[in-house]
């Protein structure tokens, strides 16, 4: 069985699906990105980036 994409795991949430797991930087994603000062398309495709919005909710 192979592992669902990224982008099924956004269309089950987005149809209200069952998924093993829920794609939380799609809800916290634009928010994140306003703060650390970097554009969506950054946050998505970058994993220190991505690292960086959750890191400085936690530390502030």
């Amino acid at each position: 069985m192979q592992k669902p994409s990224a982008k099924q795991y956004i269309l089950a949430a987005i149809r209200r699906q069952y998924a093993e797991r829920v794609p939380t930087t799609v809800l916290i994603g634009p928010y994140c990105a306003k703060l650390v000062g970097h554009s969506i398309r950054e946050l998505l495709t970058d994993a220190q980036k991505s690292a960086d919005g959750p890191a400085y909710l936690w530390i502030h």
